[in-house]
């Protein structure tokens, strides 16, 4: 495609489970301005989506017209982190003796940022690396207020995307990690930010079979298909250690997972 302004521009497209991201680099352009990611997630109100631009040093939140919303800069971020890190964690995040977190110093948002389905509040994560461990943090952004909350938990591992419950009341994540068991799920309420349930490997493992082969340190069953229905519940997918998928239901609020096939 050729811009009016006679440069190139380069669209990618992929569609995946967690929605549809878009993907565009400047040919030519200023440096740190030459690629953007739209992300159109499951459940996002149809007039509005996330960038992440400047290589993931900001956030933005445009409508349908492109104008933008909302403009959310990373050192806008480590300043909002600076004065409330203290208050919100009592005990520092650390990668145990190596170093605390660098709480002031985070150098971009994670990619998977997702909208409410109304379009009002923006859920978003950084992380930071040490020691071959990953620590993430799970943020929320007003988009009317500019008012940023920060759920008071440390995730073991990096977050793909967020799926927000139909009402906006809660996001389900997914953690990657090389730990044992393999990936996890968590999910937290968006106001306050307050983790709700966390699961991992193991926990399906036990629910599956705990006398099934292979043993837990090495089968690893995942958390995949994650779709919110009705009355805070979410259904799923997972390797099944005897061969083929198990669907699983899990009622967030009572904290009890179902296999339902």
């Amino acid at each position: 495609m050729i811009t009016p302004i006679r440069q190139k521009l380069l669209l990618v497209l992929v569609v995946g489970l967690a929605g549809v991201a878009l993907g565009w680099w400047m040919i030519g352009g200023a440096p740190g301005d030459t690629f953007s990611e739209s992300t159109f997630g499951e459940g996002s109100p149809p007039d509005r989506r996330v960038e992440r631009t400047n290589e993931g040093r900001v956030l933005r939140v445009v409508d349908h017209t492109g104008s933008t919303v909302v403009r959310y800069p990373i050192d806008a971020f480590n300043e909002w982190t600076t004065a409330h890190w203290d208050t919100i964690f009592t005990d520092r995040p650390s990668f145990g003796e190596i170093r605390a977190v660098d709480f002031d110093d985070f150098r971009q948002f994670d990619r998977g940022a997702a909208l409410s389905p109304q379009g009002d509040v923006l859920a978003f994560s950084v992380s930071d690396y040490a020691a071959a461990a990953t620590l993430s943090f799970v943020g929320f952004l007003d988009v009317a207020s500019g008012e940023v909350t920060l759920a008071d938990d440390t995730n073991r591992g990096s977050i793909d995307t967020f799926r927000w419950s139909p009402r906006g009341r809660y996001v389900a994540y997914r953690l990657h990690t090389a730990r044992s068991h393999g990936d996890r799920l968590s999910v937290d309420r968006a106001t306050p930010p307050t983790k709700i349930l966390s699961l991992t490997g193991a926990d399906l493992f036990t629910a599956l079979d705990d006398s099934a082969s292979p043993t837990p340190s090495s089968f690893r069953p995942g958390f995949d298909d994650l779709t919110w229905r009705s009355r805070g519940r979410l259904s799923m997918t997972s390797r099944d250690p005897r061969g083929g998928r198990a669907r699983w239901r899990l009622a967030v609020k009572e904290a009890e997972l179902t296999r339902v096939d």
